[in-house]
């Protein structure tokens, strides 16, 4: 991408509750089909994506808050500009639209998002080695 230069990774931690009167069943089952959406259509739509890693929220003794947590990974802050720019629910993303939970479940008052960079990786405890 940039000769030389390290490309930081970029976070968007997005949180939210359901709306009342949701059926749970049918939540969770729109998130598999939103899921599998992304693998299906990585390349074409969501080539900025590292990663999309989904969380419930819970007290120390793991009793769900009733939040929920997305944590999407981007190769960069310019990876995710590009997608939003892009990202604009017509033409190719039209379909995506109607699998984004978002718009059917999310309490829009419950919704936040932040977002976050890493700070010298280099130095961080990661065991994991898939």
């Amino acid at each position: 991408m940039n000769e030389g230069k390290v490309t930081m990774r970029f976070y968007e931690y997005e949180t939210w509750k359901l709306k009342e009167g949701v059926n749970i069943e049918e939540y969770d089952q729109m998130l598999r089909d939103w899921f599998q959406f992304l693998h299906d259509h990585k390349e074409e739509l969501f080539q900025e994506w590292i990663s999309a890693k989904y969380y419930k929220e819970t007290d120390i003794e793991g009793v769900p808050s009733g939040r929920y947590i997305m944590v999407f990974e981007y190769e960069s802050l310019d990876g995710h500009h590009a997608y939003k720019k892009r990202r604009n629910y017509k033409g190719p993303y039209a379909p995506y639209k109607l699998v984004d939970p978002y718009y059917h479940y999310f309490n829009y008052d419950e919704t936040t998002c932040t977002y976050w960079q890493p700070i010298e990786p280099e130095r961080w405890l990661d065991t994991d080695k898939k």
